[in-house]
């Protein structure tokens, strides 16, 4: 009996899906940054990337899963950049400048969030008062 593929529920060719996962995965890590987790609504993702929430719902059935989506991806572009890393012919080179580009591109996001929840369970106003 021949094999059949698994039938997904999202009736698209993986690469538009893919690339609407990311968008909403964009859009939901910005959302997040602004308002933080626990405001943040799959609403306010949706309005961001201008779908509706149920369509949201269609790649991501909460925003724990989101946030599972943005490590996942995190962690696979990181593994993506060690792999070239290893076949650098310069390895210290390309450590540093990996380095460089992640303090100067990823930091300031993540600070900003994390001050921003730190606030919040205070009962602070931080994230209004910081500028990455």
């Amino acid at each position: 009996m021949p094999e059949t593929a698994a039938i997904s529920t999202i009736h698209e060719p993986p690469s538009k899906s893919a690339a609407r996962r990311d968008m909403i995965l964009d859009a939901a890590k910005q959302i997040f940054t602004e308002k933080g987790f626990e405001v943040a609504t799959i609403q306010d993702v949706a309005s961001a990337c201008g779908m509706s929430a149920g369509n949201i719902y269609r790649y991501f059935t909460s925003k724990a899963e989101i946030v599972s989506g943005l490590v996942e991806r995190d962690r696979a572009q990181m593994a993506e950049r060690f792999a070239e890393l290893a076949a650098a012919p310069d390895q210290i080179e390309s450590f540093e400048k990996l380095g460089r580009a992640h303090l100067k591109h990823e930091c300031a996001s993540h600070a900003k969030l994390t001050l921003e929840r730190q606030g919040r369970q205070a009962g602070l106003g931080l994230a209004d008062q910081v500028d990455c």
